[in-house]
């Protein structure tokens, strides 16, 4: 999947209440907020794509589209 043992060891131990009982949400907040930002990026990405490639495509001579 492209994470890291660190990774991986240091969610898990986020995810491990403190001796008072607490667990560390701030950290999985933040990874939530990346995730739907790269989503949002590679949505994005794809439609630029497909812009590009349809303003790439050659027109008619005589002005007419496709």
């Amino acid at each position: 999947m492209g994470i890291s043992e660190k990774s991986l060891a240091d969610w898990s131990k986020d995810a491990r209440p403190s001796d008072t009982g607490e667990i560390d949400v701030e950290r999985f907040d933040k990874l939530a907020q990346l995730l739907a930002r790269n989503l949002r990026l590679t949505h994005e990405r794809d439609f630029l794509k497909k812009v590009s490639a349809y303003f790439a495509t050659p027109t008619r001579p005589n002005g007419g589209s496709k």
